[in-house]
């Protein structure tokens, strides 16, 4: 296994992609990129703040239980083909919660 420290440049995570962050949102684009990442944008959930952020899921094992519920929020049927920009239709624009 190779370190961290010796990593190319291009594959290491800045702080801010580190960091945890709490928010009250609502989604407003749900898509999976071609390399297998659901990024999600999210919009102030009271629509009264400018902006959109958007997080990142990794295909990786250990983020699976999030996979399942960010799936549940869209009407997808599996397997489902991606591209590049497609969308994912939402059930609801709801905020999403995790129990």
């Amino acid at each position: 296994m190779t370190e961290a420290t010796s990593l190319p440049k291009a594959l290491e995570r800045t702080w801010i992609e580190n960091k945890w962050f709490a928010l009250t949102a609502r989604v407003v684009v749900l898509k999976v990129e071609t390399d297998g990442d659901i990024h999600i944008a999210l919009q102030d959930a009271t629509g009264d703040k400018p902006g959109i952020v958007v997080v990142e899921v990794p295909e990786k094992p250990q983020w699976y239980e999030i996979r399942n519920m960010v799936f549940s929020w869209a009407r997808t049927r599996f397997p489902f083909h991606t591209s590049p920009g497609k969308k994912l239709a939402l059930n609801q624009t709801s905020v999403p919660s995790r129990s």
